[in-house]
């Protein structure tokens, strides 16, 4: 399997107006994923791409000076509908974590860049979630110290620590059902190594993974990733 390789996304201006009006549109956070080549899920559909991409890698957030940016609009109500097994929303109540999340598949090269910091973003050619999944379901978001982002919650800035425990509850909706998944563990890997954890990437039937930049202060860049473990624990149904 390949492995990734860190990146950079903030680049140098050459003009110093040029450089504050990127830093405000970027505002407070900015990083990219390089992940590994996916299986395709056994629960895929016909709308979300499984392009398999040819590079793999993960990495750390970089957010910017700017102030929080104001919350984006829904996407036009024209757009195609979410397939059924689509996650559409996760939840972490004892942290209020409440999330609409959008499908991002693999680009050419595997690289994921979520494009705004208000929602969560699911990397649709790997698992699905459903009581039949067979692949790790990724959900990605970015968090920031020195603003609004959506995985905020996940952070404890005080502690300059994870604010999630084990055995919290996430769910995740699905047109065609809500998901219980209980955490199993947290950590925390430096971007210089986390495309060597093997734990990470591997495929595991009925896991979810929520990854994001571990901010914990209002510096620029981060250099580490928080993640989040949890598996399947049942449907919402009868609750």
């Amino acid at each position: 399997m390949n492995r990734p390789r860190s990146l950079r996304l903030l680049g140098r201006g050459t003009l110093i107006g040029t450089l504050a009006i990127a830093l405000a549109a970027l505002s407070v956070v900015c990083w990219n994923l390089l992940a590994p080549a996916a299986e395709p899920s056994a629960t895929a559909t016909s709308n979300i791409s499984t392009q398999r991409p040819s590079a793999s890698s993960a990495t750390a957030s970089e957010p910017s000076a700017g102030p929080a940016v104001p919350r984006p609009s829904r996407p036009d109500a024209a757009a195609p509908q979410p397939a059924a097994d689509q996650p559409l929303r996760v939840q972490l109540g004892r942290l209020g974590l409440d999330s609409s999340i959008l499908p991002q598949s693999n680009p050419a090269g595997g690289r994921f860049n979520p494009p705004t910091v208000s929602y969560t973003y699911w990397m649709s050619d790997y698992g699905a979630p459903s009581a039949q999944s067979e692949n790790t379901v990724y959900l990605i978001a970015h968090s920031s110290g020195n603003g609004y982002a959506v995985f905020n919650p996940l952070l404890d800035l005080q502690k300059h620590n994870g604010a999630v425990r084990k055995g919290d509850e996430i769910v995740v909706s699905t047109a065609q059902g809500s998901y219980r998944y209980l955490v199993s563990s947290t950590t925390v890997y430096d971007q210089k190594t986390v495309a060597q954890q093997p734990e990470l990437w591997e495929k595991h039937p009925g896991r979810l993974v929520l990854i994001t930049c571990f901010q914990y202060s209002t510096t620029l860049f981060s250099g580490k990733n928080y993640v989040v473990y949890a598996q399947f624990a049942g449907s919402t149904e009868g609750r």
